[in-house]
């Protein structure tokens, strides 16, 4: 008996949920992931509603943090979005339940100034205006545009946003086309930010030896689809792309070109393939966060697209993702992420360790720069091994003109343009401090030669002479 209980108990204690051991990471320049101390932690959980006739959520697909942190959840299958408070308690849900066209499986969303929302309503293809209230104001349909191409992908919004221009930013499904811009006045302004057809080796030998038939198909070729967008305060567009081979995050600025490096890749890639990343988020100080749902992952990067950490794992207990969609933060720098097939948002906070990282890129960015040393020093006391720490200690160093330190702080992350700026800057010195030294040293051993030369010769004819006058005599 006491054999079967033991059992029981066993496989009880083995079924229950327990927390993932968190493994955080960077990758370096050669691929390689390299752990560091973890940035960010799990913090709480929102995964039901309460005095809800649907206390779960099903399917959500869209999420937004305001500016005084009330957390906004497009409960997709529910048809509703819902509103929650700073200490996550139920505000209320919008539905549009008394108007005509109630919401009907909407996705992306986003909340002005005025606490107004805009809610990608992909069940019924419209962005609908939505006063806090919840009463309705407008809709932004199919424009009437002879420029906007219906016939290929209807009108079916996901997510949507308001650039610093005013204008409605829409994503619409896996349209090709880029960003669709409308005005106030639900006219076609144009496609942004529009990726590109990038041919392989195969495409040239079809596009020049292939036949009528696959030249056809070659030309059907679309562009990758823009996934997740974003629109900063000094209004660069931050985008998301899917089916790329390295671009998957593009910062674009108002003419729609990328001010990355074209060579720039953001996911990772293992034998199970690359990973999607779904979703972005930008904080006020530069700070690049997204999500990857294939790889179940969060990535974090500066302003210039260098990854400052990344963390997540598939699994279904607190701090592991079923399908992360979409990320957000709030005024802490705390980060939410959406879990479609898990039905929950999970917020985790920032360590200490992440807070010193994002404090001295702040630092930094500001000029502030001895503060920001101070930074840098406290994050590599907490971990030594924290590389790009070691890329703004080397900006930091090269500005106070130390470039052999600055040298070595590139080496450490194997940065060899900035090692070469460095190593230039140190040779000047060199050459400045010993020019004259050295030119002397020349002139002085010149000299010696000469004479070296001079006495040898003389010493030469002198015994030449000698040998012929004892030879005579």
């Amino acid at each position: 008996m006491r054999k079967w209980i033991a059992i029981l108990l066993t496989l009880f204690l083995c079924a229950l949920p327990v927390s993932a051991k968190q493994v955080d990471y960077v990758i370096t320049g050669d691929g390689i992931k390299l752990p560091i101390t973890v940035s960010y932690r799990f913090q709480d959980i929102l995964s039901y509603v309460d005095s809800s006739e649907n206390p779960f959520f099903k399917n959500p697909n869209g999420l937004y943090v305001d500016g005084q942190d009330n957390v906004y959840v497009s409960d997709t299958g529910n048809n509703r979005v819902v509103k929650f408070n700073k200490a996550l308690e139920f505000v209320r849900e919008y539905t549009l339940a008394d108007t005509d066209t109630p919401l009907k499986e909407p996705q992306g969303l986003y909340v002005d100034d005025r606490n107004s929302l805009y809610i990608a309503d992909t069940g019924n293809n419209r962005v609908v205006h939505i006063a806090e209230d919840g009463h309705w104001i407008e809709n932004f349909t199919a424009p009437d545009s002879s420029l906007f191409d219906y016939e290929s992908y209807g009108f079916s919004p996901t997510k949507v946003t308001i650039d610093n221009f005013g204008y409605l930013c829409i994503l619409n499904g896996n349209d090709y086309h880029g960003i669709i811009k409308l005005d106030a006045h639900n006219r076609f302004v144009g496609y942004y930010g529009t990726n590109k057809v990038t041919p392989t080796l195969g495409d040239y030998i079809i596009r020049y030896f292939g036949s009528e038939e696959q030249k056809e198909q070659y030309m059907k070729k679309q562009p990758p689809y823009i996934t997740g967008m974003y629109v900063d305060d000094s209004g660069y567009t931050y985008t998301t792309n899917a089916l790329v081979e390295n671009q998957e995050i593009k910062k674009l600025d108002q003419s729609g070109s990328n001010t990355y490096a074209s060579t720039d890749s953001f996911v990772e890639e293992d034998k199970l393939g690359k990973g999607r990343l779904e979703d972005i988020h930008v904080s006020d100080d530069g700070i690049v966060t997204v999500v990857d749902s294939a790889k179940r992952k969060i990535y974090q990067y500066d302003s210039m697209g260098n990854m400052l950490c990344a963390f997540g794992e598939e699994g279904d207990v607190e701090g592991t993702f079923g399908y992360p969609v979409a990320v957000s933060a709030d005024s802490h720098g705390n980060l939410y992420v959406l879990d479609r097939d898990l039905g929950n948002v999970q917020i985790f906070q920032k360590t200490e360790f992440m807070q010193n990282v994002h404090d001295y890129l702040f630092l930094y960015k500001e000029g502030r720069y001895d503060e920001c040393a101070e930074k840098i020093q406290a994050v590599l006391q907490t971990d030594s091994t924290y590389l790009p720490a070691y890329h703004v200690r080397g900006k930091l160093l090269y500005k106070d003109g130390q470039y052999q330190e600055s040298m070595e702080a590139y080496a450490a992350i194997h940065d060899m343009k900035g090692y070469s700026d460095a190593f230039d800057k140190q040779r000047q010195i060199y050459y400045r401090q010993y020019f004259v030294p050295i030119l002397i040293g020349i002139v002085l051993l010149a000299v010696g030669i000469v004479m070296l030369v001079s006495r040898t010769r003389r010493w030469a004819r002198r015994k030449i002479l000698d040998g012929m006058v004892n030879r005579d005599a």
